[in-house]
């Protein structure tokens, strides 16, 4: 037993490292939808009960859209409370921003452990921590580089812990674990909406195979149904009294990902299995057919493992049911998805164990096989191409390094009241994040500039490429013309 403390803590301890490396990864704020949500969290830093996106809308405009609010609520926000607690306690920084994906998929390796323990066995729970903790896909989403990035990390957290706290309630039997269960559903729910009710549709499975459908054996989960209730209630109560046309705006916007293919984000029915191996990885994609097989010889509790593997199931036919299709919103159940694959790995070991080779081959043999699988799982070589600011597959990250160099120049070298206009794109919201003015991406106009100076803002334009800027800013000597142009995308 103290062998695999020791084990899991050096893998806990790995884990935590590898994910602290990938926080360092990209020193700039991501586009999507990193830039966005290390906005909002700053601003919550004023007011915690009002998320915003323009803290200080001066310039008269239609903020009528996710992307230009000023109420921001496109995300629940307990994420983004967290992302604010960071900066509170280190700092307003990208470190301080990837912080609590740190930790949190740090805890999702522990949560993979002890699934696969209560499940299979300990040495499943191992295998399935360590896919956990090299898994490309979340490596990417701890840097801020994949989109949605901290909301998908924070949501797959409590996803995961609500399965987790439901398998130790069916396994141990301890009803505390009830209001754990419904603690983390409901912030599931408070990162992104009602799929965090996960758990209860494979708790529902399970209840039905075991007690059919005796309902005085279902009162387990329907508290902890009620205490999910309770978590999200008071956020919904206070959005839809404080900021009632934002809110229904956002709640009809949000109802459209099912019907309507929304941005440009849309696919096949068999999107989602196409990108499977984007996800999950190699191993799991070659892997999860005769995993399965292998998971259902090997279960203890056959009713258990049934709905476990019902919640991915269930999971993959919603999302791919849905009209709008995203790239991480499947991996909310990629430890149900490591287990199925560690439960093949660990009957390797077995195979192997039982060839009686001798005791150094076989270490070398299981030493290649984990060293493969890391590789394969973790990509690390792909981690450095993308990242490396010297990489020729990385001028993405040099565009937004030498914009984030020009947007902190203006926090040093423009008036404190000053409003920046005419900057590319969205990058905006990196202009208010790094410099905090008040950023907009369109020429104003000669009634808005004197309205401005009027009200004693200074006025700062970004010059672009083939481009001539009006008579009346380059004429007005309270009108600052930025030395520097922005690269980007519109």
């Amino acid at each position: 037993m103290k062998k695999f403390d020791y084990s899991l803590g050096l893998l806990l301890l790995g884990a935590f490292g590898l994910f602290l490396f990938a926080s360092f990864l990209d020193p700039f704020l991501n586009l999507w939808d990193e830039r966005f949500h290390a906005l909002v969290a700053r601003n919550l830093l004023n007011h915690p009960l009002m998320p915003t996106l323009y803290e200080n809308p001066v310039v008269s405009m239609a903020y009528d859209r996710w992307d230009r609010a000023v109420i921001w609520l496109h995300k629940q926000p307990l994420f983004l409370w967290q992302i604010a607690l960071s900066f509170k306690l280190f700092g307003v920084n990208e470190f301080a921003l990837r912080l609590p994906s740190v930790l949190m998929s740090t805890g999702l390796v522990y949560f993979a452990y002890r699934i696969g323990l209560q499940i299979i066995n300990q040495r499943t729970g191992y295998i399935a921590g360590l896919l956990t903790a090299t898994s490309f896909h979340l490596v990417e989403l701890v840097s801020g580089r994949m989109e949605v990035d901290h909301s998908d990390v924070a949501f797959l957290f409590y996803v995961t812990g609500s399965i987790w706290a439901w398998i130790e309630y069916i396994t141990t039997g301890k009803r505390y674990w009830i209001l754990v269960i419904g603690l983390f559903s409901g912030f599931a729910i408070l990162c992104k909406w009602l799929v965090g009710l996960l758990v209860y549709s494979g708790w529902g499975i399970y209840n039905i195979l075991v007690y059919k459908l005796k309902y005085s054996y279902y009162s387990s989960l329907m508290v902890a149904f009620l205490v999910t209730i309770l978590t999200i209630l008071p956020w919904q109560i206070l959005i839809f009294s404080w900021y009632p046309a934002e809110a229904q705006q956002t709640m009809q916007y949000n109802m459209l990902h099912f019907t309507r293919v929304l941005e440009g984000h849309g696919g096949s029915f068999w999107y989602y299995f196409e990108h499977f191996g984007d996800l999950f990885g190699n191993v799991a994609l070659y892997l999860i057919l005769p995993s399965l097989i292998v998971f259902f010889l090997r279960v203890k509790d056959k009713r258990l493992g049934s709905a476990l593997v019902f919640m991915p199931l269930m999971v993959y036919l919603f999302f791919s049911v849905a009209a709008t299709k995203m790239p991480s919103y499947p991996f909310i159940v990629a430890v149900p998805i490591f287990l199925l694959v560690a439960t093949s790995v660990d009957s390797g070991l077995e195979y192997l164990n039982r060839l009686s080779l001798p005791a150094i081959a076989s270490g070398m043999l299981i030493l290649l096989l984990f060293v493969a699988i890391i590789n394969l799982n973790l990509q690390p070589s792909r981690i450095l191409e993308l990242h490396r600011i010297d990489s020729a597959a990385n001028s993405y990250g040099r565009i937004q390094l030498q914009n984030k160099t020009i947007f902190q120049g203006l926090a040093i070298s423009l008036p404190e009241r000053s409003v920046v206009f005419n900057v590319k794109g969205r990058h905006y919201v990196e202009c208010m994040f790094y410099s905090g003015f008040p950023s907009y991406s369109f020429i104003p106009s000669e009634e808005q500039v004197n309205l401005l100076l009027a009200q004693g803002r200074h006025v700062a334009v970004f010059p672009k490429q083939g481009e001539l800027l009006p008579h009346y800013l380059t004429s007005k000597r309270e009108v600052t013309i930025i030395p520097a142009y922005l690269n980007g995308w519109d």
